[in-house]
């Protein structure tokens, strides 16, 4: 029935009256949150999670959807399937610069507003970020390879979008359903591969000297009427 929890950095030796030890005496330093840990947990609105964690296991938040802040601590590097989806009221949170891997519906439904990927990520999972209606701003690193499936479909208060230029490959309805996406920028000289209605913006910005490339590549091509140079 908690609203606040913090998570501690260790599970020490515990005792009860004369019972015997549950830990065997040992100190146990605590590194993952488990899968479904607190999965629709309706009461808690905020977590602190300890430095020494690393991991944060499948849908280990789904379905807290009062939570509205959360601490993630600078060793995590994976957030895992469906992490934090359905956290309704989530709507800010700092994804950590160690983290290199958000897996599949990290994110998906949350009520967040702006998104900072950090460094490091090289892969944004399947409808990591879909249905978060709420979001405005999203910022994609340097080293984001890939963008998957879905990865923001529905984000319908999303208006521009910038994708750096290691990227080399957007999945199917990647940001489809965005109705308000004006401007997607793509600094890639290569065109990435493209998936199926993968692209719902006004406008698409590419490199001067990659138009004509992209007009004529599968995918981007059916796009060609919506393509032109970024500005010098």
């Amino acid at each position: 029935t908690a609203t606040s929890v913090i998570i501690p950095q260790t599970i020490s030796k515990r005792t009860s009256g004369s019972a015997t030890t549950y830990w065997e005496g040992n100190d146990y330093t605590v590194t993952e949150i488990r899968d479904m840990a607190f999965s629709i947990n309706t009461n808690i609105k905020s977590v602190s999670i300890p430095d020494g964690v690393t991991s944060i296991g499948y849908r280990a938040f789904q379905g807290c959807t009062n939570l509205t802040t959360i601490d993630i601590p600078d060793g995590v590097t994976s957030i895992g399937y469906g992490a934090f989806s359905e956290c309704a009221n989530l709507t800010t949170i700092n994804i950590p610069d160690g983290v290199t891997s958000i897996e599949n519906s990290a994110f998906s439904g949350c009520g967040l507003t702006t998104i900072d990927i950090p460094d490091g990520v090289t892969s944004i999972g399947d409808s990591a970020f879909s249905d978060c209606s709420s979001l405005t701003t999203i910022n994609i690193p340097d080293s984001v390879i890939s963008i998957s499936d879905q990865a923001f479909l529905g984000c319908t208060n999303l208006t521009t979008i910038n994708i750096s230029d290691g990227v080399t490959s957007i999945g199917d309805r990647v940001f489809y359903n965005c109705t308000n996406l004006t401007t997607i920028t793509i600094n890639a000289t290569t065109p990435p591969t493209l998936g199926n209605s993968a692209i719902s913006a006004k406008q698409i910005l590419v490199p001067a000297e990659s138009v004509d490339a992209y007009k004529a590549a599968s995918g981007w091509s059916s796009y060609a009427d919506k393509i032109s140079a970024i500005a010098a």
